[in-house]
């Protein structure tokens, strides 16, 4: 691992203060740690409501101006997710700054009790097929992509909306290929593979060609473990060198638009939440 975790903002205990633009009128019962990432700090707050009611919220936090971008990012993604399939994701409640401390940043959603058990895979594609199915035809633009930028870890992705499909997925690892290379450093093969990869789109092999974008991933977040690399290298030296000399299908795989366009669910309503959402204070806690 390359850097150590990030501090935590909130004390951790029973009967704890929590700063005031997390939770205002609830009497905080217990902070416990949630989970545990090398980019954010993550709890689950559980609160006494004025009325009586014990409810429980999961909350992360991270700094500086990435920090900002990650939490608001991730707010205006889970609140589109959750505006298409509410029965599969945590209700978002706010994001905002710390009012003790201005420059670290959070984002507190429902806090959701996890199962040990792995959905069929039935039941995770109807939930794919859900999201598809609410979101189809909503994007604001009628184009593919995200109003906000959002990251994979701690690792900012480019969702400048585009015309295609393909495009927008081209340019979103295009982002996330220069980041390696800027990373790591120029690799003759890397630069080359890049070049021939960035040229040729659409791969017959969806499954592998979606992976890479993982694998990408990986060597950007580990970077002291080289062996990253050389699996995103050998991955994209096998499908460049397998689908070099082929033709670009026509058209996109049946569904895909609507996996994008999920960005059209909370265009229309994000400018009133975020004047909530902005100051870290939900209305319910």
């Amino acid at each position: 691992m390359d850097r150590p975790p990030p501090t935590q903002a909130d004390a951790v205990g029973d009967g704890v203060d929590l700063d005031q633009n997390v939770i205002k009128r609830s009497k905080v019962l217990s902070v416990t740690a949630s989970g545990k990432s090398l980019w954010v700090r993550t709890v689950r707050i559980t609160t006494e409501l004025p009325d009586g009611a014990i409810v429980s919220y999961f909350k992360k936090g991270a700094t500086g101006a990435k920090g900002s971008k990650m939490m608001e990012g991730t707010f205006a993604a889970e609140q589109a997710l959750y505006d298409a399939i509410p029965q599969h994701v945590p209700k978002p409640l706010a994001w905002g700054a710390y009012h003790t401390q201005p420059d670290t940043y959070f984002y507190i959603c429902e806090f959701i009790e996890m199962l040990d058990d792995v959905p069929s895979a039935r039941q995770w594609a109807g939930a794919v097929a859900a999201l598809h199915t609410a979101s189809m035809g909503k994007s604001p633009t009628g184009q593919f992509g995200f109003p906000k930028t959002t990251h994979l870890a701690n690792v900012p992705v480019d969702n400048t909306w585009s015309s295609s499909w393909e495009k927008f997925w081209a340019q979103q690892m295009k982002s996330l290929l220069d980041a390696e290379e800027a990373l790591h450093g120029a690799d003759e093969e890397f630069s080359r593979l890049k070049e021939s990869f960035g040229a040729r789109r659409n791969f017959n092999d969806r499954n592998a060609l979606y992976a890479l974008k993982y694998h990408v991933l990986l060597s950007i977040m580990y970077k002291k473990e080289p062996r990253y690399r050389g699996i995103a290298i050998d991955e994209m030296r096998r499908l460049v060198e397998k689908f070099g000399d082929a033709e670009v299908a026509e058209g996109t795989a049946i569904g895909e638009e609507a996996l994008v366009e999920k960005a059209g669910v909370a265009e229309e309503t994000a400018g009133d939440e975020k004047a909530t959402a902005a100051r870290g204070i939900s209305p319910k806690i």
